[in-house]
This record gives C-alpha cells, sequence and structure tokens, in this order.
C-alpha cells in the first residue's frame, strides 16, 4: 500500500497524538517499563530477574498490547482519509 505525503504525515501526527494520551493516562505504567528495562541490564541475580519477568508478564505486558492497539487504531484513522 502506497501513501502519500499528506497521508503520510496524518499517520504519523495520529499515532503521536495516541502515544501522548496514552502517556497523560498511563504514564506511571510507561516509566515502570523503563524502570524494568534498567534493571534488567543491570541485574545478575537470577530471583530478581524472574520476579522481573513475571511482573513484566502479568502487569506490563497488557501496557505494551493497550498502546499497540491505540496505535493500529491511529493508522486505521489515518488511513481512512
Amino acid at each position: 500500500m502506497r501513501f502519500s505525503c499528506d497521508a503520510a504525515r496524518a499517520s504519523v501526527a495520529r499515532r503521536q497524538t495516541e502515544f501522548n494520551h496514552f502517556i497523560e493516562e498511563r504514564g506511571d505504567d510507561w516509566m515502570n517499563l523503563i524502570d524494568a528495562r534498567n534493571e534488567m541490564s543491570h541485574t545478575y541475580d537470577f530471583k530478581r530477574f524472574e520476579a522481573v519477568i513475571k511482573q513484566t508478564n502479568e502487569k506490563r505486558l497488557p501496557c505494551f498490547g493497550e498502546l499497540h492497539g491505540k496505535l493500529a487504531e491511529a493508522d486505521l484513522d489515518a488511513n481512512d482519509r
């Protein structure tokens, strides 16, 4: 599928808007994702590693799923115009 420059700009703008709304609504969750990533970069304790993975699977992956859905909807809206 080819996009015109206007459609591409609209898609980027809609995705940025959705991301900004997401951060406003779920900013604490987003920061927890970043903290977990940073912790994993410096964790050499396997039990701590397992705890972070469990938290990620239970709490953080749904956050990414929600963001993905919002960005996908923004793309569909931009393509409809």
